[in-house]
């Protein structure tokens, strides 16, 4: 697989909905594709990481009602915080 190639598969991982015409500018574009690919990674981690926070807040919470249900008024901080911030 030569380089255009590989660097190709490796966009459409992540730039999905680009697509490249055979006569494509590789060495002129390069930069650009770059640029594109690093500020999509970089909005790809933050989705993740917020949909990290909000399944820890949610499992916080979740084992938050879990004690008082049973009857252990116990919390810990991270499970107090995520009950004031319901």
């Amino acid at each position: 697989m030569d380089w255009q190639a590989a660097a190709t598969q490796l966009l459409n991982l992540v730039l999905v909905d680009r697509s490249y015409p055979p006569d494509f500018d590789w060495e002129r574009e390069w930069p650009n594709l770059l640029a594109e690919f690093r500020d999509a990674a970089k909005t790809d981690g933050r989705i993740e990481q917020l949909d990290y926070q909000r399944k820890q807040r949610e499992a916080d919470l979740a084992s938050a009602r879990a004690k008082i249900t049973a009857g252990d008024w116990n919390l810990t901080e991270v499970e107090k915080s995520a009950l004031q911030t319901e």
